[in-house]
């Protein structure tokens, strides 16, 4: 819901700006990469649906496990702060569901604020995260406290033997998607006005949403830290150098069409 609100609202804005400023360059990538959410919100949820018919059955308990090593469950301690309180809940179920329009408002920023190379730099980076998380997905299949436990936010009765479990839910917990975009949209905000507060907030708050929620372990979040910087790199190396690659490509293209006419052909 609060999805395409935020979808609407930024439309409404859009076509508001247009009225106002008149026709900008810098408007139509922002509405083509806001009309694109919606499609890959899908994928991603295709892809997922995917991972969990072949993987049914869930790490949860390694990884509930590994929290515990802490001396505490961080997810089931803000849980339990965030059930009831309706102050704390609707916030943060919030920024959970507006990640994408959080994606698409940092891309904004770029465009008006920074060169079209870097805007457009932030594209790769965003894709991938999402498409690089699959195979970890079926490496290692974790969906998150409030699907392994069903009285959470309450700690489970007796110790907690860890060992694969059967699981209806999305096993999209290792690493953190959720988080791994909040630390890529601080990185990048930080070149914007404020960026650096802004960006810090919506990451805390992923951060308190995703556990809280019950979507994620902490150990979900740490894995998301290495996890973001190879997306990073890899995303940065794939702006690079996809242009070369386009422009070889069409070279090598028109040279094999020059090639494959009748009049080459007669000329070798």
């Amino acid at each position: 819901m609060y999805f395409l609100l935020g979808n609407l609202l930024l439309l409404l804005g859009s076509v508001a700006y247009l009225r106002l400023h008149g026709r900008d360059k810098r408007l139509k990538p922002f509405l083509l990469a806001l009309t694109l959410t919606t499609p890959y919100n899908f994928a991603a949820m295709f892809a997922l649906e995917g991972v969990e018919r072949v993987r049914p059955y869930k790490l949860d308990l390694y990884v509930y496990r590994l929290d515990q090593y802490l001396g505490f469950q961080p997810s089931f301690v803000l849980g339990r702060l965030v059930q009831g309180h309706s102050f704390l809940n609707v916030p943060l179920e919030m920024v959970y569901q507006l990640l994408p329009i959080a994606m698409v408002l940092v891309f904004g920023g770029y465009l008006w604020r920074r060169s079209d190379r870097e805007a457009m730099s932030l594209i790769p980076v965003f894709v991938l995260d999402v498409a690089l998380s699959i195979p970890f997905y079926l490496l290692v299949p974790v969906c998150g406290p409030v699907y392994a436990f069903p009285g959470f936010p309450s700690l489970p009765n007796g110790p907690v033997v860890p060992h694969p479990i059967l699981l209806n839910g999305p096993p999209n917990g290792v690493p953190s998607i959720h988080f791994s975009t909040a630390l890529l949209i601080l990185w990048y905000s930080r070149k914007l006005p404020l960026g650096r507060w802004i960006g810090g907030a919506f990451l805390f708050l992923t951060a308190a949403a995703t556990m809280g929620l019950g979507e994620h372990y902490f150990f979900d979040l740490v894995a998301s830290l290495p996890y973001a910087v190879m997306v990073y790199k890899t995303g940065n190396y794939a702006a690079l150098y996809a242009p070369r690659v386009s422009r070889y490509s069409a070279l090598a293209g028109r040279r094999i069409v020059e090639l494959t006419r009748p009049g080459a052909r007669r000329a070798a």
